[in-house]
């Protein structure tokens, strides 16, 4: 997981955008974007995880990783699940399980920007090396991926090849 942190921006923008944008007819499109939804997932995880040990290694406070990991397991479940069991069809009512969907969707929202919120700090802390610094900047550039990837990764990799380096 610690190889895409050190991927090149163009690289990792391929990987995820243009593999996660292929089309082709059938079932044939769902294996290339999940392979792309898994290297993105990856890619935040590596970021959150082994950017909370950079924050240690610097003599900070890291930040408490157990809401992370349950939410980006919420997120990457119900994608998943959407994916493969998500059966085309309008229902005839609004039942009880439909009612426990809505909040399902409630709670997946949360988790999603949870996640993206616990990133963009764990990278302010990493890039500013201090635990005040502003991380809505960095925020809108994880949640704008494709825009926000060729910012990021160059810092990203600097950050990471030289703690490679030094390994």
């Amino acid at each position: 997981m610690k190889g895409l942190l050190l991927l090149k921006h163009w690289h990792l923008f391929v990987l995820i955008v243009i593999l996660g944008a292929f089309a082709a007819p059938g079932y044939v499109p769902v294996v290339p974007r999940l392979i792309a939804l898994l290297a993105f997932i990856g890619w935040l995880s590596a970021i959150a995880i082994y950017g909370n040990k950079k924050i240690n290694d610097y003599g900070l406070q890291p930040l408490n990783e157990k809401l992370f990991r349950f939410n980006s397991f919420v997120v990457l479940s119900t994608i998943i699940t959407m994916l493969f069991f998500l059966l085309p069809g309008k229902p005839e009512a609004f039942t009880f399980a439909d009612m426990l969907l809505v909040v399902w969707a409630a709670y997946f929202i949360y988790a999603v920007f949870y996640c993206l919120f616990f990133i963009a700090r764990v990278l302010s802390i990493v890039i500013d090396k201090n635990r005040g610094g502003d991380y809505l900047g960095r925020f809108f550039l994880v949640f704008f991926f494709p825009v926000g990837v060729w910012i990021l990764q160059p810092k990203i990799n600097r950050i990471f090849s030289s703690a490679a380096d030094g390994e």
